[in-house]
């Protein structure tokens, strides 16, 4: 069997190639998807960073100016501008004192707010006009520290500083300023965050509301709270809300004892990166039908036509000359196939010729053979006719009968075979005449109906009949019994002569089919057999063969195995055809 090992080597070469650019591909999309979640990490804690401390900063300066405030000389000393004669200073100071605070809310910014409240009086200046104090408030409110409260709906923080800074008697305080934001500021800081384009934020505060500037789905605040991690100041985690995936990143503030949180989609974040997945496995997809269609050109135009010359090249090896190759491949395959069948044309000229004289010089040696065996026959029939001169004239005249309707037999057939019926009718003659010698002599012939019409060699069974007369009958006392049968198979024909003479020891027998098996045999007594045997294996080949052994309780068994074929004619009709040799 042909081995295909360019073939393969290249199909197994693209299935590499496509194997390796996957792999690679994978790793490479791996890699830019751990470097984009990285650089999403690194951005969004940067933007915390920043965001935290801006608004810490923040923070501590309206702490700052609180302290400022507080500590004011007008501020303190407005209470008791009443004790003055005049109440033009009064009002003088509450002018200055809300001009000051303006200037503040300047420097600071529009969405932040200063009020001062003054027990002693239960006065109240503010910037901003649309809230409404109550002096509760201020009493009760922790001071020193951030705050939140929730008002209509809306969230705000405050820091409270008082005078002096003991507020256990709250009788004593003379002044309380509080610096506030309102909501419009942690969205600036919110937006800040957002502005990044892909994350979305919000402010947990500690008694667990949050704040957000866009509405936020209560399951996602509640999956990125649960999360141990969660009660970390700060940290990074991904979650899985509604079968999406977010990266989650937060940071607290110490300052108002709230956490911002910020969340991105991931894969809104990473569809660039999808985007070029995407165009890589179109690549992917097209080298792998390119790669297809490669194989199946090396297929068809390749391995099939290399089969088709390994197929007409096995046919040629096998016998079958007359295969020619009648594809048209229109490549240079053309030129392979217009070689191997002129090399076969020329094979099977070559073959026919050494046939055709090997097949002369077999009819030559069949010839010569049977040129030997009719002399041969001929010596036996005169040697009897003299012996049987003077004893037995009806014996002569019957054997000189016999030798000439043998002869005009032989003469008249144009053939070197004749049919098993004519050469069984001629061995009846023959063993008539036989028993004319030998009154003793009896014979039995059972040939099966079948084989009446197979053809053989002529005088195949007169010569061993003849052998197991004189050789066998003849030296034992009482022995006359010739029994020829025919029998068929579903393999062979078989043609069996028996006879109760003398018979041979084993080694004899052994010598004597050795000797008839030769290719060459001189005069001897076993010349009769070769001759058959060669003359069998011109006609049958191999597949014929002579078995001899011996008879219970005495003579020999002569077999001849015949192989079942159509029926044989003559030397022309063994020829082949040409390509079947």
């Amino acid at each position: 069997m042909i081995k295909y090992k360019i073939f393969n080597k290249l199909v197994l070469a693209l299935f590499i190639l496509l194997l390796v650019c996957s792999v690679l591909f994978t790793i490479t999309q791996k890699i830019n998807e751990s470097i984009m979640r990285k650089n999403l990490e690194e951005s969004t804690k940067k933007q915390l960073d920043y965001s935290v401390e801006q608004f810490e900063k923040d923070l501590h300066q309206l702490e700052v100016m609180s302290i400022l405030l507080i500590n004011d000389r007008s501020i303190k000393s407005f209470s008791t501008s009443y004790d003055f004669s005049s109440r033009i200073d009064h009002l003088l100071k509450r002018k200055y004192v809300e001009e000051k605070l303006k200037i503040q809310q300047n420097v600071i910014g529009s969405n932040h707010a200063f009020t001062i409240y003054w027990p002693q009086t239960n006065e109240i200046i503010s910037t901003n006009q649309e809230i409404e104090y109550d002096a509760y408030d201020f009493i009760h409110t922790p001071k020193n520290k951030w705050f939140s409260k929730w008002s209509g709906g809306s969230l705000t923080f405050g820091f409270m500083v008082t005078s002096p800074l003991t507020i256990n008697h709250f009788e004593n305080v003379n002044t309380i300023v509080e610096a506030s934001f309102s909501a419009e500021f942690l969205d600036n800081v919110l937006d800040l965050i957002n502005a990044s384009g892909n994350a979305n934020s919000f402010i947990y505060l500690s008694d667990k509301t949050s704040y957000a500037t866009n509405e936020i789905n209560d399951s996602m605040i509640s999956e990125i709270t649960k999360k141990p991690s969660f009660n970390q100041d700060s940290g990074s985690f991904i979650i899985e809300n509604q079968d999406i995936k977010y990266a989650v990143h937060y940071r607290y503030i110490s300052s108002i004892d709230a956490k911002i949180v910020g969340y991105t989609e991931l894969d809104s974040f990473l569809a660039p990166l999808n985007d070029i997945k995407y165009l890589v496995y179109l690549c992917l997809f097209t080298l792998f039908m390119t790669g297809i269609l490669m194989a199946y050109l090396l297929h068809r135009h390749l391995r099939y036509n290399m089969k088709h010359l390994v197929n007409k090249i096995d046919q040629l090896g096998k016998g079958a000359y007359d295969t020619r190759v009648t594809i048209q491949a229109n490549n240079e395959f053309d030129y392979l196939f217009s070689r191997f069948n002129r090399m076969a044309q020329k094979i099977q000229a070559l073959i026919e010729d050494v046939y055709i004289a090997k097949l002369r010089t077999r009819e030559a040696q069949y010839k010569h053979l049977q040129s030997q065996i009719n002399p041969h026959f001929l010596y036996n029939c005169l040697f009897y006719i003299v012996s049987m001169a003077k004893r037995s004239p009806e014996a002569v005249t019957t054997m000189a009968n016999n030798l000439a309707r043998y002869y005009r037999y032989i003469t008249k057939k144009n053939t070197d075979l004749t049919e098993l019926h004519d050469e069984i009718s001629f061995l009846r003659n023959y063993l008539e005449v036989q028993s004319l010698r030998n009154s003793q002599l009896t014979y039995k012939i059972n040939i099966a109906k079948e084989m009446d019409h197979i053809f053989i060699p002529p005088l195949t069974l007169q010569p061993i009949i003849e052998n197991a007369i004189l050789h066998g009958i003849d030296n034992r006392r009482g022995a006359g019994e010739i029994i020829v049968t025919g029998e068929a198979t579903n393999e062979c024909y078989r043609l069996i002569i028996e006879d109760d003479g003398k018979g041979l020891p084993s080694f004899e027998i052994n010598q004597l089919l050795h000797s008839i098996n030769q290719p060459n045999i001189g005069e001897s007594e076993s010349y009769g057999l070769w001759n058959i045997n060669q003359r069998l294996l011109h006609y049958y080949g191999e597949q014929t063969n002579i078995s001899i052994q011996s008879r219970n309780p005495n003579g020999l068994k002569v077999t001849i195995s015949i192989p079942r074929l159509s029926k044989i004619r003559d030397n022309r009709q063994l020829v082949p055809k040409k390509g079947a040799i």
